[in-house]
């Protein structure tokens, strides 16, 4: 009887941890890789390579979009042109979201208890396409913040709202 009630006592012990585990955020940062492969000779391919290819369930049809034709030359330009002029901003943006998501999804936890962050956050270039997006994507939830779009339309002072915005999609 002692066995069987220890052991139903790890059991619980081992739920409630694999529970807590589930519940804690996974911030996913794309943007050193895209920094990267966007100073490099070849941007283009570089990023195809270190990101579209490495993250297909962010860069696919159903979510980033991306031309694979001559004009994905033209969008990798535009891109540059753009992140390099705002890198500041785009900076700001990333290091707001990679602090801030953890402790603003506890917060989100504590007022929907039910609610459980069990699903990747990807800070991430869209080129354009979305300032964030929450999806399902292959069967599985994420959410896709975007510091190359964001700066254009919001302020850091905004960001919250957006977060729990795209978290009430989930």
């Amino acid at each position: 009887m002692i066995r069987v009630c220890q052991g139903l006592c790890l059991l619980c012990l081992a739920g409630a941890a694999a529970g807590d585990a589930a519940a804690r955020c996974q911030v996913v940062d794309l943007m050193p890789e895209f920094w990267r492969a966007l100073e490099s000779d070849d941007a283009g391919a570089s990023i195809q390579a270190t990101l579209i290819r490495s993250y297909p369930d962010v860069y696919n049809d159903e979510l980033v979009k991306l031309p694979t034709d001559a004009r994905w030359a033209e969008e990798v330009q535009r891109e540059r042109t753009y992140a390099q002029a705002h890198r500041k901003e785009l900076n700001a943006t990333e290091d707001y979201l990679s602090a801030r998501v953890e402790p603003i999804m506890a917060q989100f936890q504590q007022a929907f208890p039910d609610y459980r962050c069990d699903y990747p956050f990807y800070v991430a270039p869209t080129f354009g396409r979305m300032d964030g997006g929450a999806a399902l994507i292959h069967g599985h939830h994420l959410i896709v913040f975007a510091p190359d779009v964001i700066p254009r339309y919001h302020q850091l002072s905004d960001l919250k709202v957006l977060i729990d915005h795209e978290t009430f999609h989930i």
